[in-house]
């Protein structure tokens, strides 16, 4: 059988094939209690019928819109996890990532240059995905910090968005779309989809960027380009002396001007620091109207 070979360190690669001879490791680390509480669809206990039948599911799903790979020690091919996104028939250009790893590998990098190699891949073969989602439990906080790590957006909290154990569990909602919001200044233009009322996102088209709509497939291409630049003007400086008219009716001294040479020059005190500081003396020189201070 033929597959795809990706490598992700000297420790691990991809690959995309699951065959009879992984369902072993996928009891062996699958029927984790840990992995069972952050994962939707993962059973527990997991039994041989469980991984005979993800490989069923896995071997006969649609290659145009799901794509799988699994994660496996170079030193003896074991399987040791796996990342897959997922499509929608109705929607092909959004998807859902997933993934797992067996706990003996945890904290060590390896998800994320996972799902980093997995983005990558995916976003190269399959330019007609715009959106990957990955929905996360509330509790997930690793999870959810691996996938910030991968360059995902978290744009909300779902609430009550999967019903698990008797349970109605909230999900941060993350994606990897590159999506902005045009503004300018204050001002923040939202565009609304003509078709289910939800805001418009900018997105890279084949040829030029594009509005599309995160829920339904209406795109538009923009075709001209609105700018608006604003200029910020600095405040005046304040003169912390007062101005020309500080200088007026004050005492000379005795002082050498650093500028001309001049050995005369006005002179005022002023407390600039503590209290228990001594006060600064500024000068302004007779002859040529430097200014310094000591």
């Amino acid at each position: 059988m033929s597959f795809n070979h990706y490598e992700i360190n000297d420790e691990i690669y991809l690959n995309d094939v699951l065959t009879e001879n992984d369902v072993p490791s996928l009891v062996k680390y699958l029927n984790n209690p840990n992995i069972y509480a952050n994962t939707l669809r993962v059973p527990y206990p997991y039994t041989t019928k469980d991984g005979e039948d993800y490989m069923k599911i896995v071997n006969e799903s649609n290659k145009d819109i799901d794509h799988f790979f699994t994660i496996r020690l170079k030193e003896n091919d074991e399987m040791i996890g796996s990342c897959g996104i997922h499509g929608s028939e109705s929607n092909r250009r959004v998807a859902e990532i997933g993934y797992w790893l067996a706990e003996p590998y945890w904290r060590r990098g390896i998800a994320s240059a996972v799902v980093r190699k997995v983005l990558e891949i995916v976003k190269s073969q399959y330019k007609h995905l715009v959106r990957i989602e990955a929905q996360i439990y509330v509790w997930n906080t690793a999870s959810k910090a691996l996938v910030e790590k991968c360059g995902f957006t978290f744009e909300g909290l779902l609430r009550k968005r999967v019903h698990k154990n008797g349970n109605d569990i909230d999900v941060w909602m993350a994606t990897s779309a590159k999506t902005v919001i045009l503004s300018s200044s204050s001002v923040i233009y939202t565009f609304l989809g003509p078709r289910c009322g939800n805001m418009l996102f900018v997105e890279e088209g084949d040829r030029r960027n594009r509005l599309a709509c995160n829920t339904c497939p209406y795109i538009c291409n923009i075709e001209t380009k609105i700018t608006d630049r604003q200029y910020t003007r600095l405040k005046p400086v304040d003169d912390v002396l007062g101005g020309a008219a500080a200088w007026e009716n004050v005492d000379k001294t005795e002082v050498t001007c650093p500028k001309c040479a001049h050995t005369q020059a006005y002179f005022m005190q002023l407390q600039t620091r503590s209290a228990d500081e001594p006060m600064t003396t500024f000068y302004k020189c007779v002859q040529c109207g430097h200014r310094w201070n000591d």
